[in-house]
């Protein structure tokens, strides 16, 4: 198992940036773009050369691997926390993680949140010249794992490029089913406009044309920093036309769609 060394602790709510101290395990890779509008709490991702923990439910552009204990405790009460220090982890600390199935991971987690599982935490220190001497013992390792790390980079600059053409292919076709989109200021005394709360990009439309709706069905979500916003109709109707698309960026006051009332 590989072993991560914290060199900071903080940006949300208590995450452990870390980097594997293991050369020959150490990796580089893109956050996801658009990030994911939700991730669950104790979800283990890496970016860049990072690793990081997920404190709680929330969204995050991190590439996941796994999943382990919870590292946050909002209000301080459970063991290894306090009112003062609801994180878990300080710099320099060491984490070690270790495959389980599946519902080992699900009754663990449980019995942390209800103050019954006793982490392993051993008290160790970092010798900065015995990690130097085992990175230089190991360097003659490193070319053939860099050269498979190579092939891998290559396949996916080889699949990026693939899907960026394809990206601008449905950018494309979707700006020309734009140009047939209705006209957000062509709207009659029966007609209601739901428009954008916020500026975001239209991250789905669940309704179609001819849906009859309530006033609080929810008509489009939007996304905005890494949230998703869902926008209800307003009214009671049909849904008449539409005025945007998915994937389209709207600002505050953007007309999205056009309901006839019932």
């Amino acid at each position: 198992a590989s072993r991560f060394l914290i060199v900071g602790v903080g940006f949300y709510l208590g995450a452990p940036m870390s980097i594997a101290i293991d050369p020959r395990t150490r990796m580089v890779v893109p956050k996801y773009n658009p990030a994911r509008t939700f991730t669950y709490g104790g979800a283990v991702g890496i970016a860049g050369t990072y690793m990081c923990i997920y404190g709680m439910d929330g969204p995050g552009g991190y590439q996941l691997f796994g999943r382990t204990l919870p590292i946050w405790d909002t209000f301080g009460t459970l063991p290894m926390f306090s009112p003062e220090k609801p994180w878990l982890f300080e710099d320099f600390d060491q984490v070690e993680f270790y495959r389980v199935p599946d519902d080992d991971l699900k009754r663990c987690r449980a019995d942390c949140l209800a103050g019954k599982y006793e982490m392993n935490v051993e008290k160790t220190y970092f010798d900065l010249k015995r990690c130097n001497e085992f990175i230089a013992s190991v360097q003659h390792e490193l070319p053939k794992i860099h050269e498979k790390q190579r092939i891998g980079r290559t396949k996916m600059e080889a699949l990026e490029k693939e899907t960026q053409q394809y990206m601008e292919q449905k950018l494309e076709e979707l700006q020309l089913a734009r140009d047939t989109l209705a006209d957000p200021t062509d709207i009659s005394p029966n007609e209601y406009a739901v428009t954008s709360d916020v500026s975001a990009s239209i991250w789905k439309i669940p309704v179609k044309a001819g849906d009859e709706v309530d006033v609080d069905s929810v008509v489009a979500v939007l996304e905005a920093m890494k949230m998703e916003i869902p926008i209800n109709s307003g009214v009671k109707g049909k849904i008449s036309r539409f005025c945007v698309d998915e994937g389209q960026h709207v600002n505050a006051g953007d007309v999205l769609l056009i309901i006839e009332k019932i």
